[in-house]
């Protein structure tokens, strides 16, 4: 007789450890290819702290980062790092990554999506190993796992796939870095890369720019796959080296030889983050021949192309503003933040990018939607200041 089918869940208890603890370091690139049980990685590059000017009008030498004095902004780059698991799953649409009985962390990113109450739910245990010992209290997940017989790849992959991919600005910088430090890599040229299930079309055209064809796409069409060798890059966050590659690779800063433009990057379509007086600040900007654009919709090449010609790009702190990894060197930007909102990101994009950064803030009027007004005559006097 044969047995049932199983109808309810199983579950999984998965410790959270770090890729680095957890794997073996090996200097030979070819052993990724054959991780074994607890996978192994190689570090190219260790964690460093490095140097950048700051914003053009900084008032605040803290408002970013800190660094020794007004002159210079410091900041900390992680170990660069390809690892390699065997037998390793991708768990959601988050595409948490467990293997052996753990979860690692540099795949869920925030603690949060180990307890979204859908796929992953935090525990408490207590665990004492003899009488006389001391309980020592784990704090592991709880995840939820498919009937069904998992879907199998064969073949060794590279993940692109993370928590934040639909969003342009990480897709661009934490998932086609990954592929910059690999790109020298021969055995690993042809390679198929993870990705997630709704990509978008700008994000598959980024990918055929360089190089990678649709059919080297594997999709995170389910819930949960298994991946005979999973291959996770780690470029350590914003390395200047590898957003320079990057924009080379993408072709950023090959100018089409029109008129140099001044963007502004509007995010009125957006849901947050948007600027309540844009109208007054655009205003205040027409004797600049400002125009004023909105990137939902556009595609690939279209953005590239705008972009391309930017003199300079002003907008509020979001996803659009990464595309002046397309813009020549010089393009200066100038980016708008609510007062009590400081994100680094764009100083340090435009620092590798030999570009200038101006920020300003206003305060903010819906503190759900974090929409802000702007002082206009500040924008405008920002904009005059980018050429002194």
């Amino acid at each position: 007789m044969n047995p049932l089918k199983p109808t309810e869940p199983r579950f999984e208890i998965l410790q959270p450890v770090s890729l680095a603890e957890w794997t073996r370091l090996v200097s030979d690139r070819a052993e990724l290819l054959h991780p074994g049980g607890r996978g192994c990685g190689i570090e190219l590059t260790p964690a460093r702290t490095l140097r950048c000017n700051p914003p053009k009008n900084l008032a605040d030498p803290n408002f970013f980062f800190s660094g020794p004095d007004r002159s210079i902004v410091e900041y900390t780059v992680g170990p660069q790092r390809v690892d390699a698991l065997s037998d390793a799953l991708i768990i959601g649409p988050k595409a948490v990554v467990a293997a052996g009985g753990r979860v690692f962390q540099e795949t869920y990113w925030s603690d949060a999506n180990l307890d979204d109450g859908v796929r992953f739910k935090r525990i408490r245990l207590k665990m004492q190993m003899s009488p006389m010992g001391e309980a020592v209290t784990l704090n592991p997940a709880l995840c939820r796992m498919p009937v069904e017989p998992l879907p199998r790849w064969s073949e060794a992959a590279v993940l692109l796939a993370q928590p934040w991919a639909h969003n342009w600005h990480h897709w661009l910088l934490d998932s086609l870095t990954r592929l910059m430090l690999i790109a020298d890599w021969p055995e690993f040229a042809a390679m198929p890369v993870i990705v997630p299930d709704g990509l978008t079309e700008p994000q598959a055209d980024s990918l055929r720019a360089l190089g990678i064809d649709d059919a080297r796409w594997r999709r995170l069409t389910h819930d949960v796959h298994e991946v005979a060798t999973l291959i996770i890059p780690q470029p350590g966050g914003f390395a200047p080296e590898i957003l320079q590659r990057l924009r080379s690779a993408l072709g950023g800063g090959a100018s089409s030889g029109s008129d140099r433009k001044h963007l502004y990057i509007s995010r009125s379509d957006a849901p947050m983050r948007r600027v309540v007086n844009e109208a007054e600040v655009l205003a205040a900007l027409k004797p600049y021949n400002v125009h004023c654009v909105t990137l939902t919709g556009m595609s690939f090449a279209e953005q590239r192309a705008l972009f391309a010609d930017a003199a300079v790009i002003i907008g509020p702190h979001g996803a659009g503003l990464t595309n002046s990894v397309f813009s020549p060197h010089q393009t200066r930007v100038v980016e708008l933040h609510p007062h009590d909102t400081a994100n680094g990101c764009f100083l340090l994009t435009t620092a590798a990018w030999n570009q200038s950064h101006t920020f300003l803030t206003g305060p903010v009027v819906n503190s759900e939607t974090r929409d802000f007004t702007v002082d206009p005559e500040a924008v405008r006097n920002a904009v005059d200041y980018c050429w002194e």
